[in-house]
């Protein structure tokens, strides 16, 4: 009987020894799993690593992609540029092998800018590219483009502008961010934006843009004040001052 309890006793204390040392390993393995480096924020890769544009992050997006935007109060350049000094179109540089998905990529700062290739002036912003070359940057894909310059809003009051484009597109008006529609997509209507203005005249516009793969299309749409419709920005309307 004694040589019985004895075994039962043994047997006892073993398993005991068996379920203290899996806990320990348990323990031991949560610690390992806690002290573990992991990363601490999300990293967005593009997928054409090619390059050497990067996202710069000085950038702050003023407004969510596709929300409306009410720009008030705004006014014409001061001095106003005379006409002897200025030309039609919009000047613009082209980025080439933009394969990115989105224009967060494009450069900015001034080393990047030597990177990109000047181009003749854009007379207008209203062409259905399909699968032709854009604009006379010689190719129909992975290009992105800054365009810059002025447009003239020929009378004081509420403008509203609109986009379509294939791919990205973002407008700025005397450096405010007017349309954001920066991402990759088929042909699609931005925002819309209403710009409340002081006078008539010159205001500065920057227009960034980029063409991935197949068709393209860019336009830029107002709707003036006391109008109905939105109709194409004339190409009188846009110019750039050819002394800079």
């Amino acid at each position: 009987m004694k040589r019985i309890k004895y075994k039962e006793r043994k047997k006892k204390n073993t398993r005991e020894v068996l379920s203290l040392g899996g806990l320990l390993a348990i323990i031991a393995f949560f610690l390992l799993s806690c002290a573990a480096p992991g990363p601490t924020s999300i990293e967005i890769k593009p997928e054409y690593k090619s390059g050497v544009m990067e996202p710069d992050p000085t950038i702050v997006e003023t407004q969510p992609e596709g929300s409306p935007v009410y720009i008030k109060g705004i006014s014409p350049l001061k001095p106003q540029p005379h006409w002897k000094t200025i030309k039609p179109g919009l000047r613009v540089i082209y980025f080439y092998d933009y394969f990115y998905r989105h224009l967060r990529f494009l450069p900015q700062d001034e080393p990047a800018l030597q990177k990109g290739k000047p181009g003749k002036p854009i007379p207008a912003l209203n062409h259905q590219f399909g699968r032709e070359e854009v604009f006379d940057s010689g190719t129909n894909r992975g290009i992105g483009m800054r365009m810059t310059g002025l447009i003239h809003l020929p009378e004081p009051g509420d403008y509203e502008f609109q986009a379509l484009s294939n791919d990205g597109i973002r407008i700025y008006i005397n450096g405010k961010m007017l349309i954001n529609d920066p991402g990759q997509h088929s042909d699609q209507l931005s925002n819309e934006a209403l710009l409340e203005t002081v006078k008539a005249g010159w205001y500065a516009i920057k227009v960034e843009y980029f063409q991935r793969k197949g068709t393209a299309a860019i336009a830029l749409y107002w709707r003036k004040p006391g109008k109905k419709e939105y109709t194409p920005v004339p190409a009188k309307a846009y110019a750039h001052i050819f002394s800079e």
